[in-house]
């Protein structure tokens, strides 16, 4: 619960961002490449994680976003950086080459 995000690495990677909250879309845009993180568990006790890689940090972040009311849009490197599904899907060799870290889309 109440998780909290303790310290970043202060190395960022690019990536594109696939969410539930807009399915057809994926967004480029910054990520801390590891981070720290704190929470309580359900009876209060205090637990961190650390020095969590990319794909943990990813995924925590984007997590945290949603519990803080961001979105991926919302860190979107610039108007080019928001992209329909189909439009990935039809050119992914290209669109993977203009970011440092690729996952495979949720949806």
């Amino acid at each position: 619960m109440n998780p909290q995000i303790v310290s970043v690495s202060g190395f960022k990677f690019t990536m594109w961002d696939d969410c539930m909250s807009f399915p057809d879309l994926l967004v480029r845009l910054e990520r801390d490449s590891s981070i720290d993180l704190k929470y309580r568990d359900e009876i209060g006790i205090e637990h961190e994680w650390l020095n969590l890689g990319h794909a943990e940090s990813e995924l925590l972040q984007h997590e945290i976003d949603h519990l803080d009311g961001i979105l991926a849009i919302d860190h979107a490197i610039d108007a080019s950086s928001i992209i329909y599904r189909r439009e990935y899907e039809k050119n992914r060799e290209y669109f993977d080459r203009l970011v440092d870290y690729n996952i495979k889309p949720t949806v």
